[in-house]
């Protein structure tokens, strides 16, 4: 896109944010790890406002049980990789030339380390956006290593969630804020019976208006989380409800943490 074009097509949200904060959006790598109810929109909504590059991230494929609660994927996506859905979604939306990248592997499965590596490698921020908690501390403690900021998100019911994490701030092992209890009984791993295709354990229940709402949320949160509109977030989780006032917190950033503490992995692997 030349230069005017780019003034032309950016003009509206440029008046209201200015030229040198679009022109930073333009600049921006962002990942979507786990290519669900919410990480199939936030490609769209990325791809759209002209971020640089998209790199989407699934294990899974999309299945009929998908698309009550998926406002992009539809029928013809039956049956193909989450990643490349979500991918092939952030094409269609763009305005601009985008380069899109989809990763099909388990962030779990220690023998993809240099596969998650790579997904990450030069991205601006990721978004974790599974629904369980061993791909979760595995996104924690990779992107912790390679420097890159984190925005965690959880859906259930009317309800979601938004966890920001770097290396200033306390890292979703220092409190996962869902207690042992939990853990054991909702997010036990089970291995699946369809083709290893995906995960058979506490699948997600929710509404597309819940998706859409946290998903709007979680686009403005990480363009403040890094510095490009507003201000940074004084906050480390967001708590909404669709019924409810919304609840923020600050988290405490435990120096005895095995990941980010004062002798955490982190921090003696660069010494």
């Amino acid at each position: 896109m030349d230069d005017s074009s780019f003034l032309q097509v950016y003009d509206r949200t440029m008046r209201l944010i200015g030229e040198e904060q679009q022109r930073k959006i333009s600049s921006l790598k962002i990942g979507i790890a786990g290519c669900g109810i919410v990480g199939q929109i936030l490609p769209a909504i990325f791809s759209r406002v002209g971020v640089a590059e998209i790199r989407t991230l699934d294990r899974d494929t999309v299945k009929m049980e998908n698309l009550a609660n998926s406002f992009l994927f539809n029928k013809r996506h039956l049956g193909w990789k989450k990643d490349q859905a979500a991918a092939n979604i952030a094409k269609r939306y763009s305005l601009q030339m985008i380069r899109v990248e989809a990763y099909h592997f388990d962030v779990t499965d220690l023998r993809m380390h240099s596969s998650l590596s790579n997904f990450l490698n030069g991205l601006d921020l990721v978004y974790g956006c599974f629904d369980n908690l061993p791909p979760r501390y595995a996104l924690n403690s990779a992107a912790l290593r390679q420097g890159i900021k984190v925005i965690d998100i959880g859906v259930e019911g009317f309800a979601g969630r938004l966890r920001l994490i770097d290396r200033n701030r306390a890292c979703y092992n220092c409190d996962p804020l869902i207690s042992q209890n939990e853990a054991i009984n909702l997010f036990k791993l089970l291995p699946s019976t369809k083709n290893n295709d995906g995960c058979d354990f506490a699948p997600t229940v929710s509404m597309l208006q819940v998706a859409l709402s946290i998903s709007s949320l979680a686009a403005n949160m990480g363009l403040m989380f890094l510095g490009v509109i507003g201000n940074e977030p004084d906050f480390d989780y967001y708590y909404f409800h669709l019924f409810g006032q919304p609840t923020t917190m600050r988290i405490t950033k435990r120096d005895d943490c095995i990941i980010c503490g004062k002798n955490g992995e982190i921090w003696w692997q660069e010494n």
